[in-house]
């Protein structure tokens, strides 16, 4: 398995703090990880132009893109526009040799739920599409936050009515309403993990999140991808303090046998 951190995890120094995402992949050479994930709030210029300074801080560094996360809404009242999302994205991740790409599942509209989740299905489908064709894989987060992927059954009703080797799952076990219920009905649809963290303990666990188990389960159906450390707690004053003691906490549970 292969370590990464995701740039939500510095979100007040991306947002507010003055840190570009150059220097967010120098600091995370630094702690010697993997990969970084990069996140699309922290993109505002997706062009080749406006993505130079990240792509020549990954090749300084010699710091891999694992996957860029995109923000949209494949339920939207317009599925153009957001499939427009989806291509610029697609595009990013081919200038920065980024070969996934975090997607959602979507929000309920004013339509209602019945209608936006098909459309929803309807958009995921056709972005799977463009995926293939383009040779990135889509990684289909459980992210909810009153959305439709809550729990394990809407997250396996999308994947198998999209039916494409290209649509995969983002399992993040810290988004699921219902905890581990819906976790362990999805481990052998995993493609990759995040390791959420809500309150960070002392030896840079989450406090409520057995992750040595949820990596016992992954191993045992033959997850090896990529796990990246999602930071994301209420006080964001020493995230890269904080972060390093989640990396030093993850870094040996991801070696065989750990």
């Amino acid at each position: 398995m292969h370590l990464s951190v995701s740039a939500w995890s510095f979100d007040e120094r991306l947002s507010r703090g003055g840190w570009t995402n150059a220097q967010f992949i120098a600091a995370m050479a630094e702690l010697a990880v993997d990969a970084v994930d990069l996140n699309t709030r922290y993109l505002p210029d997706l062009t080749p132009t406006g993505l130079l300074h990240v792509k020549r801080a990954s090749i300084d560094h010699a710091m891999p893109i694992s996957a860029l996360r995109i923000v949209h809404d494949p339920a939207s009242s317009d599925p153009e526009a957001d499939l427009d999302i989806v291509r610029r994205g697609l595009a990013a991740c081919h200038f920065l040799g980024a070969p996934r790409m975090r997607i959602y599942g979507g929000w309920p509209g004013e339509d209602g739920r019945e209608a936006s989740w098909g459309r929803a299905l309807e958009t995921l489908s056709r972005a799977a599409s463009l995926a293939e064709e383009a040779g990135v894989l889509l990684l289909l987060e459980n992210h909810n936050h009153g959305g439709f992927l809550a729990t394990a059954d809407p997250v396996i009703e999308a994947l198998d009515s999209v039916g494409s080797r290209w649509l995969t799952l983002l399992l993040d076990p810290g988004n699921f309403t219902d905890g581990m219920t819906s976790v362990e009905k999805v481990y052998d649809r995993a493609a990759w993990l995040d390791f959420k963290i809500w309150e960070l303990s002392d030896d840079g666990s989450d406090v409520s999140i057995n992750y040595p188990a949820i990596l016992q389960n992954l191993r045992a159906v033959g997850f090896d991808g990529y796990c990246s450390v999602e930071y994301e707690p209420k006080d964001r004053s020493n995230e890269l303090a904080d972060v390093r003691r989640a990396v030093n906490y993850f870094r040996p549970l991801l070696s065989v046998g750990g």
